[in-house]
């Protein structure tokens, strides 16, 4: 049962539908077999509650999912000058897969640096919602479950934005992401999960605009796009473009 299990999850990761369902097939047998040995009889077609939850699994995966590879490079080119991300994906499963997804749809070309707060102390440069009103609605409500937090919010370290659930911790990661500016290990708690490491360019990341604070407002971001961030704060960094350079 735990290796078909484990086999369910990892082809639901990839998408492979076909192979996810004869996984589905592989534990209603063994099922019925368990039921068996404890001297229920089942109809034959009775599913149990595990093999339906499985199956409507299966069904609903999205299908353009794919994992991510282990280890690759981005290069962010920015309105300050280039920078290299380090991208691990044991270090945050879940939100590299979407990470990966996310560049390979173009989703982060001409994304504001929004929200920028080096005071009172260096915190965080934010940004990860596209300038296309409708190219952000699709990811929406694509939330992504949490990651375990393997390394630490340090600095040149970048992880997922994240609403608070009502206990705290991290919730609804999308598409917003931010790179540390300094030592932000109290996020490690709340559960904001670090996916890469910004191994050049960290000074032009250091210089993007911060005069504006938490003023610019990111609904207005999501409904209007970049037309309203140039029109009322034409001093923002942008991120140009998003290239990965090496997979392996």
């Amino acid at each position: 049962m735990l290796w078909a299990l484990i086999q369910l999850e990892n082809a639901m990761e990839l998408g492979v539908r076909l192979h996810c369902l004869f996984l589905v097939d592989r534990l209603f047998v063994i099922d019925r077999m368990r039921l068996r040995m404890m001297n229920i009889n089942t109809p034959s077609i009775t599913p149990s509650l595990l093999f339906v939850f499985a199956l409507l699994c299966c069904l609903f995966t999205a299908p353009n999912a794919q994992q991510a590879p282990s280890h690759f490079t981005v290069t962010f080119a920015t309105t300050k000058g280039n920078l290299t991300l380090n991208v691990t994906r044991e270090w945050s499963p879940f939100g590299v897969d979407r990470f990966y997804d996310l560049l390979q749809s173009g989703y982060f070309n001409d994304n504001a640096f929004f929200r920028v707060i080096d005071k009172p102390h260096p915190f965080v440069a934010q940004f990860g919602i596209n300038g296309e009103p409708s190219v952000s609605k699709k990811w929406e409500n694509a939330d992504i479950p949490n990651d375990p937090v393997v390394q630490s919010n340090l600095r040149g370290f970048v992880s997922f934005a994240a609403e608070e659930s009502q206990n705290g911790t991290t919730c609804c990661r999308t598409t917003q992401l931010f790179i540390n500016y300094g030592n932000n290990s109290f996020l490690d708690p709340m559960g904001f999960s670090p996916f890469a490491y910004v191994t050049e360019g960290m000074e032009y990341a250091d210089q993007f605009f911060a005069g504006y604070g938490e003023e610019p407002d990111q609904q207005k971001i999501y409904t209007i796009g970049n037309n309203y961030l140039k029109k009322n704060f034409p001093k923002l960094d942008y991120l140009l473009t998003a290239v990965i350079n090496s997979e392996n």
